[in-house]
Parts: C-alpha cells; sequence; structure tokens
C-alpha cells in the first residue's frame, strides 16, 4: 500500500511540474536585470543600437512565472507639459517612440534555449496576446537574449535581428 501511495504521489507531483516552470529551471532568470547593451544585426550584417548606445532597459523575472520589460532610449526629449492632458502630439509622438514596455507569464524550454514570453500588457496594442520568442545564454551573471530574425518592410532581406545583454542586479 506505502508503494503505491508513494507511486500515486510522484505522478501527481511529477505532472505539476510539468505544468509550471520548476525552481531549478528558473534559478538562473529570478530577479532583477539591467540592460548592459541592445544591439540590432540588419541584414547586411551592420549592427545599429535601436535606442542609442546607452539605452535603459530594466527586466524582471519573478518565480511565479510573470516577467515585465521596460525598455528607454538613451537621449530622451522632456515634454513642455507635466500634465498628461495638455500634451503636444509631437512630444507624445516622441516619448512613445522612444520608450517600450511589456509584462505576462513566461515559459522556459532549457532543451531549445529559448523563453517564451506571452504578452498581457504592452505598450503596443499589437503585441497583446502575442508570444515572443527569445532565444538566451546565461554567461557570468549575464543573461544574452535574441530575437529570432525579425522582417522589416515585409521582406527577409530586410530581417533585424535585436540581441540584449542584460547584467543581473543583486
Amino acid at each position: 500500500m506505502k508503494i503505491i501511495s508513494f507511486l500515486v504521489l510522484f505522478v501527481i507531483l511529477f505532472s505539476c511540474q510539468s505544468d509550471h516552470p520548476s525552481k531549478e529551471v528558473n534559478a538562473d532568470f529570478i530577479g532583477s536585470w539591467k540592460l548592459e547593451k541592445w544591439t540590432a544585426t540588419l541584414a547586411d550584417g551592420s549592427e545599429v543600437f535601436p535606442y542609442g548606445q546607452n539605452a535603459y532597459g530594466k527586466l524582471i523575472y519573478e518565480s511565479n512565472g510573470e516577467m515585465s520589460g521596460i525598455f528607454m532610449a538613451d537621449e530622451r526629449s522632456k515634454m513642455s507639459s507635466d500634465d498628461v492632458a495638455t500634451r503636444i502630439a509631437e512630444e507624445a509622438l516622441a516619448a512613445f517612440n522612444s520608450f517600450f514596455a511589456y509584462s505576462g507569464p513566461y515559459h522556459i524550454d532549457r532543451d531549445s534555449s529559448y523563453v517564451l514570453h506571452t504578452v498581457e500588457a504592452c505598450i503596443n496594442p499589437n503585441w497583446i496576446g502575442r508570444q515572443q520568442k527569445r532565444f538566451f545564454k546565461i554567461e557570468n551573471r549575464k543573461l544574452i537574449l535574441s530575437t529570432p530574425p525579425i522582417m522589416v518592410q515585409g521582406t527577409q532581406s530586410q530581417s533585424v535581428q535585436q540581441t540584449l545583454i542584460w547584467h543581473r542586479l543583486e
């Protein structure tokens, strides 16, 4: 009877672990990360800095399977007023184009070295409900995330691969 009870308990625990990210799998991810470098590699091999060479970013992975990320260009113009109800359209557009944020649950696939972010909230409403796939490497307290090639202007010949290097915050 004890053997059967143990086997039932083992099956239940094993089943639960396969549905949720385990703490062991996520231990390398959990915590706060600060953006160190963000580059985009163009189809011709050249590199650009989408938000400038000193872009700011913070990425947070929680043990409950939730994540959030914010990104800000290194040079942002101030608005003429703190009152968002009276903002000037051009200033609002510049602020929108120099800042990005999203959050939602994440799932890590260690075998394929990628993490999936399922977007629940985002500055770009088109991303809500979509999954964002990021390939990862972890080296010396750094988390390196890269996108699959992203088509630009509808063609693969204009594709871009973005790489973000994060360092863990204490």
